[in-house]
């Protein structure tokens, strides 16, 4: 048996490389029909992303779609972003409440009340005194300004306690209407910058301490008791006048006593003996 030698070697085996095929390009048909089906797909792809967005826009714009209706008296002032845009009068609006922001201002006159405050009157004696106040607004626009319900109780507390501290507990018990003489025009005059128009400010109550109250009821008890004596005194003086004008009648006319004495006996009914001197 013989052997057979192994086949020569190439150069390219020599060094280490081996040689590989090229398989030549697809055929230019086959590439078009393969770029036309993926250009299909982006372009479903975009018109679904496109219809999702439009169909997002529109969920979004009615969950923040918002109806409100503004009634005769009342009147909406409309932000839009945060800044004041306009004043709505009556009316129904639809509005996207994730933009705009509207708030409801009643324009009827409205009554507040400023509870019981301890103040010291003008002698140095304490007195509650509740106040009430009688308003509407006249500017919407310049309510945007602050807060008018919050600066009004201020004014009307600051206004009652200066009114209060400069007159004596006398005085404003004698005449409660003293102690809110004045206070619509200062407080008109502190609020004008609100829009807000002062109609009335009057005292509602006051209230003094158990002491205070126990103090004046023994002072008007006394006053009633001093009256009451004086009555009694002059009751007594008029009956001892007329006593003693009638004695003085009688000491002057013997025969209008015997008479007198006649009448008296008479009503009795018992059985008197006189003695008549002749004269």
């Amino acid at each position: 048996m013989g052997f057979e030698s192994p086949p020569p070697e190439s150069p390219a085996e020599k060094t280490g490389f081996r040689l590989c095929r090229l398989n030549p390009p697809p055929a230019a048909g086959i590439g078009r029909g393969f770029q036309l089906h993926l250009g299909d797909d982006y372009m479903d792809l975009f018109l679904g992303l496109v219809i999702g967005l439009a169909i997002g826009i529109i969920v979004w714009h009615l969950l923040n779609l918002r109806k409100i209706t503004v009634i005769e008296h009342q009147a909406a002032l409309k932000y839009s972003r945060g800044r004041l845009d306009k004043v709505l009068g009556p009316g129904r609006y639809t509005y996207l409440s994730a933009r705009t922001q509207l708030t409801i201002l009643d324009l009827a006159p409205q009554w507040l009340t400023v509870p019981g405050q301890e103040i010291l009157c003008a002698d140095n004696l304490p007195v509650k005194v509740t106040v009430v106040c009688k308003y509407k607004i006249d500017d919407p626009p310049k309510t945007a300004l602050g807060n008018y319900m919050e600066e009004l109780y201020n004014v009307l507390q600051l206004a009652l306690r200066d009114r209060v501290c400069g007159l004596k507990l006398e005085e404003i018990l004698q005449n409660r209407s003293l102690a809110h003489e004045g206070l619509a025009q200062a407080v008109s005059e502190s609020l004008t910058e609100l829009g807000l128009e002062i109609l009335d400010v009057r005292v509602k109550d006051i209230m003094l301490s158990n002491d205070l109250k126990k103090a004046y009821s023994e002072v008007a008890k006394a006053r009633q008791q001093g009256l009451a004596a004086l009555e009694k005194a002059r009751g007594e003086t008029a009956a001892l006048r007329n006593l003693a004008n009638a004695a003085k009648m009688l000491e002057d006319s013997p025969t209008l006593f015997k008479l007198r004495l006649l009448q008296s006996a008479g009503d009795s009914g018992n059985s008197v003996v006189i003695n008549a001197e002749k004269t």
